[in-house]
């Protein structure tokens, strides 16, 4: 069999789907949505049903989706017309039978091939980019937190394509008080390989800003997130990160001893210890991988987070 070929493969899970789409003229109107959903539900299930058990792990429901949402995608832009409202539809169907947990293996199919087509369509253009971020940021808010972390992808396919209104729309939405909001933006802005210029200490520093505002949140569900976003810049562009973590501890008026990175609140105070937390989990992989920052890295939290920071837990600093 040649290569790319196999039944679960992304070239022929698209060429089923395309099929599936041209045969059943699928979404081709709102009038048959039920019946359209029904049938792309039993698609979706069966694509997911045929692909060996021991593949299940790197090509679940996920990878399907994203695989049906690029040949359905593909089909519908030719065909014309605005395709928003039968995703949504299609969204509020997967949602319905994951209220319902029929079945709790398949619940998620629908929901993650909505998001993956919402992600295709808001790449057509910048106004689908901004209908397509509103409806993110509610589905960003949902109760299961498998798809408040796929919503994120819309994010990165519009951070892609359009980063301009894309970072506007971060920017107001880290101003939320709801933390899954002020997560996904955090989460949506990691330096992962799709999107070049998150990589790029040139050209990143409106995403250090939003990190920057996030520092010391209130929510450890954040914090985290700002922390894991730090750490992957600082494998690209440590003097950077370094810099900027170094500047937050001058301008909080820190005093760095030895045993900083073992403080508690009541001995910092509540956004100071806030603020400590963030950047051991920022600067953890510099430690563990780059000997040669060691000093620098006692300049910011203390000898103390260089000799005895347990890296899995974003252990206090101390002495065992």
């Amino acid at each position: 069999m040649a290569k790319g070929s196999s039944i679960s493969s992304k070239k022929m899970i698209k060429k089923r789907a395309t099929e599936f789409w041209n045969s059943e003229s699928i979404w081709a109107n709102l009038e048959n949505i039920e019946q359209d959903n029904i049938k792309i539900r039993k698609f979706i299930e069966h694509e997911y049903d045929i692909i060996p058990e021991k593949e299940r792990i790197g090509k679940g429901s996920v990878y399907i989706a994203y695989a049906v949402a690029a040949a359905g995608s593909s089909i519908l832009t030719k065909r014309g017309g605005d395709y928003y409202a039968h995703i949504v539809k299609l969204f509020e169907y997967g949602n319905e039978l994951n209220r319902k947990k029929d079945n709790i293996s398949k619940q998620i199919h629908c929901i993650n091939l909505a998001i993956a087509f919402m992600g295709e369509y808001a790449s057509l253009s910048k106004s689908n980019a901004i209908k397509s971020l509103k409806k993110a940021k509610s589905w960003a808010n949902h109760d299961d937190w498998k798809v408040r972390e796929m919503s994120g992808r819309i994010l990165r396919k519009c951070l892609k394509k359009f980063p301009k209104i894309t970072l506007y729309a971060m920017k107001k939405w880290i101003q939320s008080d709801n933390e899954n909001i002020r997560r996904i933006v955090t989460e949506s802005a990691r330096p992962l390989a799709n999107i070049k210029w998150l990589r790029d200490p040139k050209k990143n520093d409106e995403v250090i800003e939003i990190l920057d505002c996030l520092k010391s949140d209130s929510s450890s569900y954040v914090r985290k997130s700002v922390g894991n976003n730090l750490k992957d810049l600082s494998k690209y562009m440590p003097k950077k990160i370094i810099k900027l973590v170094k500047r937050w501890i001058d301008n909080a008026g820190i005093e760095v001893v030895d045993d900083l990175s073992s403080k508690n609140k009541s001995e910092l105070g509540i956004d100071n210890y806030y603020l400590v937390w963030t950047i051991k989990h920022a600067l953890r992989w510099l430690r563990k991988n780059n000997p040669e920052f060691k000093t620098q890295l006692q300049d910011i939290l203390g000898e103390n987070y260089v000799l005895y920071f347990d890296e899995k837990r974003n252990k206090l600093a101390i002495p065992k």
